[in-house]
């Protein structure tokens, strides 16, 4: 009898243990990790995504870094999807590097603009003129994280253009909110910037004009993934290849986002709410 007991007793562990072991598998493969960079748009796209994620039944993990460790993550799998790949010039590096572990999927976003920017009253239209506003200028052209893309390219323009300015490494919000300031004081500034990017609905601003075309053409926005999401979420690839926001509507969704700066997830709530029909679109 109790040697029955016995057994009875094992059977039941095991298949306690076993429901426990397939529960907790269900559970982390659901969970899709999305990892971003710290800039303004990025940070809208992936609040976005996180919500529309979770309330079709996901679990959904945002991990922010810099642009290089970004791509090395996702071509380990330790990330899931990267929502913004700017291609052909921008990304080209990075995605030639991990080209073999990491998957291209559609465009969601047309025409990027990158470069250098400076506000409409700056008597300046071109980057060659630059030299002759080096001292209004403080000598610098303010910048963002050293690892991204645009800084790159910027380095390689200050050296084309034979530039005696300084490129200072900063951070989006850092940038941005140095422009501000510059900006409410109509004081000369000159800044790394691309488009999209709130700061045009709010300031008005111009590139420059770059005759070497060291920024090269427009690009367009990818949405990347590790090798085999495809097949482990081939439902949430289908929504992100239906995926497609227009200039007008990114630019709100900044908007919206840019008075919600320590709670970007309630932003992206507000904005929801007010695109349902966009979002169908996507989702089904």
């Amino acid at each position: 009898m109790k040697k029955i007991l016995f057994l009875l007793m094992l059977s039941l562990s095991l298949i306690l243990v076993g429901c426990s072991s397939g529960s907790d598998s269900e559970e982390s493969n659901n969970t899709i990790t999305i990892g971003y960079n710290n800039f303004a748009e990025t940070i809208a796209e992936v609040n976005v995504w996180k919500l529309i994620l979770e309330k079709e039944g996901y679990d959904v993990e945002l991990k922010q870094t810099e642009k290089g460790p970004l791509f090395t993550a996702l071509a380990g799998g330790e990330v899931d999807v990267n929502v913004e790949v700017w291609l052909p010039h921008t990304d080209k590096d990075y995605v030639e590097e991990y080209e073999e572990d990491i998957v291209q999927h559609d465009a969601w976003y047309e025409d990027t603009t990158m470069g250098i920017a400076v506000p409409e009253y700056v008597d300046i239209d071109s980057i060659d003129e630059l030299n002759e506003y080096t001292e209004e200028l403080d000598e610098q052209i303010i910048g963002i994280e050293p690892g991204a893309s645009i800084m790159k390219t910027t380095e390689n323009a200050l050296e084309e253009y034979k530039l005696d300015l300084d490129l200072v490494e900063s951070s989006d919000a850092a940038m941005s909110a140095e422009l501000e300031d510059y900006y409410q004081n109509e004081e000369p500034v000159a800044v790394t910037l691309w488009e999209p990017h709130w700061i045009f609905a709010e300031n008005d601003m111009k590139f420059l004009e770059d005759p070497k075309n060291v920024y090269g053409e427009p690009d367009k926005m990818y949405w990347y993934s590790r090798q085999g999401f495809e097949e482990d979420f081939p439902e949430v690839t289908k929504w992100f290849d239906q995926w497609e926001m227009s200039h007008d509507e990114l630019s709100d969704l900044m908007n919206v986002l840019k008075d919600y700066d320590r709670d970007p997830e309630k932003g992206a709530q507000e904005w929801l709410d007010d695109n349902q029909d966009l979002v169908e679109e996507w989702i089904h």
